[in-house]
C-alpha cells in the first residue's frame, strides 16, 4: 500500500518536480538522546547488512545445496507449450471414483507425469545419458521422474522410479510418501 501511494503521489506531483524519495518507517534519533548510542546503524535499521556474513549451511539445506550442484552437471532444457485441460479434467473425475476407493487424493501432476512417461516411450532420445569415456549414448529403459517442490523443509524433489510400469493411481501414492 506504501508503494501504491508513493507512485500516487509521484504521478499528481508538478511535471519537472523531482520526487521526494521513499522513506521507510524507521524511527528518527538525536545523535544527542541516550537512545542513539543503542541504536543500530542505519544500513541495520533498514534490514540490509553491513558486512558479508557466513552462515552454516545444515541438515534439509546442506542437502539441497549438494542436489543442486550436481543438478549442474546434467544438460537442461526447457520446452513451453499451451494445452486446453478439458478433456483432463473429465478424464481426472473419471478416474476419481478409483482413486477415492484407494484413499487416494488425485490431483493433475500424476497424470501430468504419466504423460511425461508414455511420450518418452516415443522418444527415447529425452532419457538418455551420454558416456564420454565410451562416445556412446545410453537410452535409459526407467523413467525415473522428479518433480520439484517448494515445501516448509525447503524445496525437495520426490523422484518416482519406474514410471513407465505404474499407473496413475501408483504414481499419485508416491508423491505424498
Amino acid at each position: 500500500r506504501r508503494q501504491a501511494a508513493a507512485l500516487r503521489e509521484q504521478e499528481a506531483a508538478p511535471a519537472g518536480a523531482a520526487p521526494e524519495p521513499a522513506q521507510p518507517n524507521v524511527p528518527r534519533i538525536d545523535s544527542a538522546s541516550p537512545a542513539a548510542a543503542s541504536a543500530p546503524a542505519p544500513a541495520q535499521a533498514l534490514g540490509r547488512l553491513a558486512e558479508d556474513q557466513v552462515v552454516p549451511v545444515k541438515g534439509i539445506q546442506r542437502i539441497m545445496v549438494k542436489s543442486m550442484e550436481e543438478s549442474l552437471k546434467i544438460p537442461h532444457f526447457n520446452y513451453m507449450e499451451e494445452y486446453d485441460f478439458t478433456e483432463m479434467v473429465d478424464f481426472r473425475n473419471q478416474l476419481r471414483a478409483n482413486a477415492d476407493r484407494r484413499g487416494v487424493n488425485l490431483s493433475y501432476m500424476p497424470i501430468i507425469i504419466k504423460a511425461a512417461s508414455l511420450s518418452l516411450v516415443q522418444h527415447p532420445g529425452l532419457n538418455a545419458h551420454f558416456n564420454a569415456t565410451a562416445s556412446e549414448v545410453v537410452q535409459k529403459a526407467s523413467h525415473n521422474i522428479g518433480v520439484a517442490m517448494d515445501t516448509p523443509r525447503g524445496l525437495l524433489v520426490p523422484v518416482i522410479r519406474d514410471c513407465q510400469q505404474k499407473s496413475i493411481i501408483d504414481i499419485a501414492q508416491d508423491l505424498v510418501r
